[in-house]
């Protein structure tokens, strides 16, 4: 049941013969339909519109919760940088 049977469709594929079980494909010719010509109804292309791009802003936020935490930070700082000038002075 190999390339050596000429039986079986591997058989007759190798000796490249036909038969009922590898029947020869039929000469019937299929007529394709005319086409109409493309120029004639062929719509007109449209002009693509130009595509509008829109600048996103950032939405505002809200610094207060940020200073409020800052403030102490910033008051001990000053302190702290008024007594090293003071200590350099002496």
């Amino acid at each position: 049941m190999g390339k050596g049977d000429k039986r079986s469709r591997r058989g007759k594929i190798f000796a490249g013969s036909f038969g009922k079980t590898r029947p020869k494909a039929s000469k019937s010719v299929v007529i394709p339909e005319p086409k109409p010509p493309a120029s004639a109804e062929k719509p007109a292309k449209k002009p693509r519109a130009a595509v509008k791009v829109k600048k996103m802003e950032p939405d505002p936020v809200e610094r207060t919760d940020m200073d409020e935490a800052a403030a102490p930070v910033k008051a001990e700082q000053a302190a702290e940088a008024s007594e090293n000038a003071q200590t350099a002075e002496q």
